[in-house]
């Protein structure tokens, strides 16, 4: 896997931090038809990307219940496809809990999209460089 800074990333997150090769291993090991990594890679993008539309809703409403479901929701999802950048970013705004300002939020589901973004780019680059 390539390492260094993700290009357009303004906190210079790294591959590495973003996702965990290790646990990643362990999940393609157990799911070694290529075919089948495939679908849960779809089933993520998908997943996630409603996630993703419903916390930009939960922000244009200032609902913090909705929004902190939305990002549990996605953390859990982040956590199983080894992306613990996504995991992390998640788990901090969780632990802000009632502090958060809308601001904070919208912020909050701003830098998650683009996180997200690039985990699902890695998750892919992961994929064909797993089935060479």
């Amino acid at each position: 896997m390539r390492e260094g800074v993700i290009a357009g990333m303004g906190s210079g997150l790294t591959t590495s931090a973003l996702l965990d090769e290790e646990k990643l291993v362990v999940l393609f090991t157990m799911i070694r038809d290529p075919e089948k990594r495939e679908q849960l890679i779809c089933a993520f993008e998908s997943s996630g990307g409603e996630h993703i539309e419903k916390l930009k809703v939960a922000v244009a409403d200032n609902d913090r219940d909705a929004f902190f479901k939305r990002l549990h929701s996605l953390k859990g999802s982040a956590g199983t496809m080894a992306l613990s950048g996504l995991v992390a970013i998640c788990t901090v705004r969780e632990d802000d809990g009632l502090t958060v300002t809308p601001a904070q939020m919208a912020a909050c589901a701003e830098t998650v999209e683009e996180v997200y973004q690039h985990s699902c780019s890695l998750l892919r680059d992961y994929l064909m460089s797993s089935a060479t």
